[in-house]
């Protein structure tokens, strides 16, 4: 049996938000550690908070690419609804 996949064609942009760099400096005595209590956590968010982005893309294009599967199954009596 052979599958193939059909990759999706490139898309423009989702929105046309403008990035601008925003004028702000940190004072002399903000702390390098933002959570010295639980430094641990501090570094498992701000690594969340670089990995999350890219992940809810990857959540995007893969359900995009699955769409057209599910509406073809959601004829069959199983289907507990409408899409």
């Amino acid at each position: 049996m052979s599958t193939s996949v059909q990759h999706p064609e490139p898309q423009q942009a989702l929105t046309r938000l403008k990035v601008r760099n925003l004028p702000f400096q940190f004072d002399n005595d903000t702390p390098f550690q933002w959570n010295p209590a639980n430094p641990l956590f501090a570094f498992a968010m701000n690594s969340l908070s670089f990995i999350a982005p890219p992940f809810e893309r990857y959540i995007v294009a893969a359900v995009r690419q699955a769409m057209p599967c599910v509406r073809r199954n959601a004829s069959h009596p199983s289907w507990p609804g409408e899409l």
